[in-house]
């Protein structure tokens, strides 16, 4: 791992909730960090999940990712080793002969990864990932999420399904699916960054420069992390995790949201989601 003197130290935390797959990953290899969520292709029961050498869609997403930080140099630019893995996820998917233009039938990922540099930190985020800045000052920062409104659209389409079909997931989700495939060809690299592949994502994702010199923390995390009904407004969210955080650190913070989702579960499509988080201290 590169020394990089701004960095005192990294925690991470990672928790399966009640996944069938394990498709959330962090990066920690200095000088990048940064986390991700992937998805699969949309699937249910008659429809079961396409794989890629025996992997998920997500799965085979996160192992893109993986590579091409774990092959990337210092000097590489961020933006280059983003590019590099949306590259990699287009060629594992063409040549599994799903079309890039057929959105909805690609796997992809969320994410927000940074670089630390000797001045600055760039940060590149895309859809629900999140990540949250304290300066020295105690001053805080967070990129938004870009895709609130319509993964609202779709938690609101669920809980009303869950409801019709009595707390029945299998059949929610067999009425769901064809929503849920229309919802991503709509939306998917066209309201937000998906790296799932398409040339698009690049015009889609925020980028941020934050001056190392005024850094005292720098927190990553899934939107697994938080309860969603925080997410739609980011000054709200930036507040309050700082203060859970505060309480006990990341694990505090999946407490807490565990003790939210429990409250939801009935009209959900999982009890716990995955979740996440790194939070890099610096000197």
């Amino acid at each position: 791992m590169r020394n990089t003197p701004a960095v005192e130290e990294i925690n991470t935390l990672f928790s399966p909730g009640t996944a069938r797959y394990l498709e959330d990953g962090s990066i920690v290899k200095l000088p990048f960090v940064g986390v991700f969520d992937a998805h699969s292709a949309a699937y249910n029961d008659e429809h079961p999940p396409i794989l890629f050498n025996k992997l998920t869609g997500g799965e085979a997403v996160a192992r893109a990712i993986f590579n091409a930080f774990n092959s990337s140099g210092p000097d590489v630019p961020l933006r280059e080793v983003v590019l590099r893995a949306n590259h990699t996820i287009a060629m594992i998917q063409e040549q599994k002969g799903i079309s890039i233009n057929l959105t909805s039938e690609l796997a992809g990922a969320t994410f927000v990864f940074a670089k630390i540099g000797e001045r600055e930190v760039e940060v590149i985020q895309g859809g629900d990932c999140f990540a949250l800045w304290l300066t020295s000052s105690g001053n805080l920062g967070i990129t938004p999420s870009q895709n609130y409104r319509w993964e609202k659209i779709l938690r609101d389409k669920i809980a009303k399904l869950m409801r019709q079909c009595r707390g029945d997931r299998k059949r929610m989700w067999k009425r769901f699916y064809p929503f849920l495939c229309g919802q991503r060809q709509k939306h998917n690299n066209k309201d937000f960054a998906i790296l799932n592949g398409q040339p698009g994502v690049e015009g889609k994702w925020n980028e941020f420069k934050i001056p190392v010199s005024e850094l005292q923390l720098l927190i990553c995390f899934t939107d697994g992390l938080v309860p969603f009904s925080l997410t739609k407004r980011s000054e709200n969210l930036a507040q309050i995790v700082i203060e859970q955080y505060g309480l006990g650190g990341l694990q505090e913070m999946l407490n807490w949201t565990r003790m939210a989702e429990r409250d939801l579960a009935a009209e959900s499509h999982e009890d716990f989601g995955e979740a996440t988080a790194l939070a890099v201290s610096f000197k």
